[in-house]
Formats: structure tokens, sequence, C-alpha cells
């Protein structure tokens, strides 16, 4: 499932590593279903009719990604031929990849075998797909064959994604290694050695083919309580509880109410945040956390479990998938011990396709609704900069600095105009 929201993992209050994030929510009742075939080189592993081949050995290392609106974005090769950025999610639990454009599948001449209805967050229906199978995907230094690829009609409420489709499980047929610090992935036929030695590992149970881990969140005046939670990387905000779950995951007093986009529509949420959230021996305190309720989930609330373990959490460690034993192992890295903060202008942002930063909602009774900030405005310059010189990372940190203005450029109906917003905390 991809979700999320801009909000910072800070260190110390002071310059870090940051990004910015709404994001998608995909992949629920997409099933495998792939047929058999072969992949070139060596072949080492072959699991749900997939077949996967590393080119050298039986590893595929320092395969580079980006992280753009809070996602995982890599780059990689559809039939040896057709390059194409997908967001790597692991709340999309089937194997084969989605394809947001219908011009690619004709691009690839794909033949269709069947339609299908691909499950996702919000509430305005089911997106309708048509299946291909007997794809292949390649990644640098692996290619994957046998693949399905689910095409979205276009017609959807879903739009102008920044990248053209979402892999998930089909990746993690490998052990994969998410290396945030360096930002790169790392493939393995099985876990290294350094890794079992120097990570906590974590048990995960399976829902859909998505992984589940269980932690406990302590609320205030209430008792420390047990959650499963999906481990999606495509969840932005570094918590999530479904409130009808369980009757005491209600929101604090001190809230925020905003919006995201979803395969199937806006997704509404309250923000807040949860005293502790306890995973393993790792422990977070005031912890940012969305709270979605069934409305919000629209078909994906049939994934059940408590919650989401978001993305920006999962950003402070070093990270290794092993579905195959059902083991995950977390080693702190740079990022670990940073504070979680909430964009402090109340601004939830999204990057095109053509790379402009649009203004997808804005938070009630902020510094930017009480500037006349408006969604679809189009960001093109923050503090007299133009847009296309400021990096993601710089872009979210401008927006989490307690006390400072922050002067932003919008284009509204052909028109620019100015606003300076006094940002503060929201929750």
């Amino acid at each position: 499932m991809c979700f999320g929201q801009c909000t910072r993992a800070e260190r110390s209050r002071k310059d870090g590593d940051v990004h910015r994030g709404p994001s998608i929510e995909s992949g629920v009742g997409a099933g495998a279903g792939i047929s058999q075939g072969q992949g070139p080189q060596r072949t080492v592993g072959s699991a749900g009719g997939q077949s996967i081949a590393f080119l050298k050995g039986d590893r595929a290392l320092g395969i580079p990604f980006k992280i753009v609106d809070e996602l995982i974005v890599v780059s990689a090769k559809l039939n040896d031929s057709t390059p194409v950025d997908l967001f790597l999610d692991t709340g999309f639990g089937s194997k084969g990849v989605v394809l947001f454009d219908p011009r690619l599948g004709r691009e690839l001449g794909l033949n269709y075998v069947a339609k299908m209805n691909l499950g996702g967050g919000g509430n305005e229906g089911g997106e309708t797909a048509s299946v291909a199978v007997g794809a292949s995907l390649s990644l640098p230094g692996v290619r994957i064959g046998n693949q399905q690829v689910i095409v979205m009609s276009g017609n959807g409420p879903f739009s102008d994604p920044v990248a053209d489709g979402i892999v998930g499980g089909s990746l993690f047929d490998c052990v994969v290694e998410i290396d945030y610090d360096n930002r790169v992935l790392n493939l393995y036929k099985e876990v290294p050695q350094r890794v079992d030695e120097s990570a906590e590992r974590f048990d995960l149970s399976f829902t859909q083919g998505i992984p589940v881990v269980e932690a406990q969140v302590f609320l205030d005046g209430k008792e420390t309580i047990p959650v499963k939670l999906i481990v999606d990387t495509g969840a932005g905000l570094p918590l999530f509880l479904f409130t009808y779950s369980n009757r005491m995951f209600r929101p604090p007093r001190t809230n925020i109410a905003a919006r995201d986009e979803g395969l199937n529509g806006a997704m509404a949420y309250v923000a807040g945040r949860v005293p502790v959230l306890r995973l393993g021996k790792f422990m977070f305190r005031g912890i940012v956390t969305a709270f979605l309720d069934e409305k919000a989930m629209g078909s994906a609330v049939i994934l059940g479990q408590n919650g989401f373990l978001g993305h920006e959490t999962l950003q402070l460690f070093r990270v290794v998938f092993d579905y195959s034993k059902a083991h995950m192992f977390l080693r702190p890295n740079t990022r670990y011990g940073t504070d979680f903060d909430f964009n402090m202008a109340g601004l939830v942002l999204k990057t095109k396709r053509d790379g402009t930063i649009a203004v997808f909602d804005v938070v009630t009774n902020s510094p930017a609704s009480q500037q006349g900030l408006k969604s679809g405005d189009l960001i093109v310059a923050i503090n007299d900069r133009d847009i296309d010189s400021i990096s993601a990372d710089e872009l979210c940190n401008l927006f989490v600095q307690q006390g400072k203005k922050v002067k932003l450029t919008v284009e509204r109906d052909s028109q620019r105009l100015d606003f300076t917003l006094s940002l503060r905390q929201l929750i």
C-alpha cells in the first residue's frame, strides 16, 4: 500500500536528510497467477510461477533508488526494452507489476488475458485493470521472468503519479536489503551472514503476501496495546492505526485533519502523536500517527491488522527482508535517533510526473490555510529560489523549522501569487 504525507524525521532539529510525501495505495486483491518461464544466465530462484536470474553469482548489489514523495522509486525495464520507474512497495504483495498508464501497455504490445478489480484506498469505487502475463522485469544485475502486468484504465480517480507503476512481491522472492544511507538496494539468494549477526531479527507473518510484524503502542492513560502492523514502504507517515480495529485507537486531542490520494480516490485521515511505539528493543516516543477509518481504507479494509508500520520509521534502519524464512532484520542507520515532525505549513505536497510540486491538500487553521493557499496551487519558488533548484531533502527541511518564515510563490489560474508563512508545530 502506498500512502503518505509530508513529514520529516528530524535530526535533533538541525539540518538532516529529509523527504516529503504524499503517495498512493494499491495492491489489495491483485493476485499472482503467473505462468512458468525462464530467465537468462543462472536461475537461482523460482516461486509463484516466476523465475529469478542473477546475472553474476547469487546477488545483485548497488541497485540505485531515489525517494520521491516519501516512496522508494527504482528504475527497471519491462521485456528488456521499455524503461519504467516503479514504486517499491511492500504493501503490494502480488507478483508482477502495476502500470498506471494504459499507453505503456500499448507500447509494450501486451496481450491481455483478463480483467480484474484492483483494490486500494479511497472511497470512489474500485479501479478496473487489464492483466497480461509472461513479461519480464529487469533491474541492474537481475532479471525476473514470467511476470503478470496489471495495467490500469487511466480513467480512475488516481491521477498524474510521479512514477510509472508499482512493484512489490516480485522482488521479495529475493532477500532484499534496503540501504537508505547509500540509496541502494541489494538483492541476495540468502541473507548475508553479516546481517544475521549485526541486526535485530523480527518474525513476520503475511496477509495476501504483505508482511506483518508485531509491536506495541502506548496511548495516553491506557495500558500498552499489542498491535499487528503491516510493514509498508508505501505508507509515508511513521505509523498508521486503523480506528475500526480497536475502539481504543482514537486520535489525541491535539490533532489535524488531512487527506491524501489512493488508487480509488481521496483518503481522509486524522493525524496526531502516539506517546510510544515499541518495536522489539526499539522505542519511538511522540510518534506522528495517522488514524484511518473504514471509509478511508476503502477496499483495502480487507487486509485486517491494526495499522501500518510506515516508511518514515523504516528509513531509520538498514532493512533486510527475507520472505522465504519470514524474517525482517533492522539495524539502525545514521538517521536513527531522530525525531518525527509534520509539515509545519500545513501543506500536503505532491510531485507530478513532469516534476512540478503541487499542493494536494491544505490543513484547516494551519499557516497555509490562514494565508490563503489552495489545493491545486503549483509551487514555483521558495524564498525567491526557483523550485527546480531545491532538492527533495531541502524542500521538506524548509517546512519543519519552528518559528521560521517561508515565502512561497505559487501559480494559480495563470497568475503568480506570493505568500509568507510563519511555520509552527501543528501536532
